[in-house]
């Protein structure tokens, strides 16, 4: 995987302008829904919207790279709660995000802003298998967040989340810095972190650890890890059942 050069490395706050391409980041404020002790995978989220219209407006979290594989080959990263981790396989939403650019890579990929793309993962097996990439050139995000009309403005306007506008060479290097340094455990509060200050809104990071930041990060703990929770609970259970024998 390559950042090219050229592009310079930008993100603004964007007020609340959204539009495909745009980048949310869950806020923390408590008075207006910081996402703390419910849907935790929000909070200190940083959202790329793939689509929005007005019938409806998806996205995938760019910064919860888990220690699962596809197949024992596709590293997952938790692109939300539709469709995600939790669901049955054939049932699941895959985003392949990629930076490829070839008239063939473009012909079976849907452009989100220039330079960065999507294709499905059998779009990205295809590539592989053709020669046309390699496993590296692709982030696999299991799931997406999802809403209805008017639903993000209002999420916004009550103060849920900032919006961005960045450019693909810093996504991409957050992405490749996730890929070869990130603690699931972390839960991808250090790049909402970098990204908050980057556009200005350092006081509303804060200093200290916050019980919703270690509800986020027990959230981690038990949903990006290698080990299957639902595994974990059924051994519990045999083991149970093993003993009452």
């Amino acid at each position: 995987r390559g950042v090219e050069g050229g592009e310079e490395d930008w993100v603004y706050d964007a007020g609340d302008v959204i539009e495909q391409g745009s980048v949310i980041l869950g806020a923390t404020d408590k008075d207006f829904g910081s996402f703390g002790l419910s849907q935790q995978y929000f909070r200190k989220a940083m959202i790329l919207l793939l689509s929005h219209d007005s019938e409806f407006t998806r996205g995938v979290i760019l910064n919860r790279p888990t220690s699962r594989y596809i197949d024992g080959q596709w590293r997952m990263w938790y692109g939300g709660d539709v469709q995600g981790m939790t669901s049955p396989r054939p049932m699941q939403e895959i985003v392949c995000l990629h930076a490829l650019t070839s008239p063939d890579a473009m012909s079976i990929s849907i452009r989100v802003i220039d330079g960065i793309s999507w294709t499905t993962l059998d779009g990205a097996n295809a590539m592989v298998q053709r020669g046309m990439a390699t496993k590296e050139d692709f982030w696999v995000l299991v799931g997406y967040a999802g809403w209805a009309p008017g639903q993000l403005d209002a999420e916004i306007k009550r103060g849920s989340w900032h919006v961005a506008a960045a450019s693909s060479k810093l996504l991409l290097q957050q992405l490749l810095e996730q890929s070869k340094t990130a603690d699931t455990l972390e839960a991808g509060i250090g790049v909402w972190t970098k990204i908050m200050q980057k556009m200005g809104k350092g006081s509303a990071i804060g200093d200290e650890v916050t019980f919703e930041d270690m509800m986020l990060r027990e959230w981690a703990r038990t949903h990006l890890n290698e080990e299957d929770v639902n595994s974990a609970v059924v051994g519990a259970l045999e083991g149970a059942v093993k003993r009452r024998r």
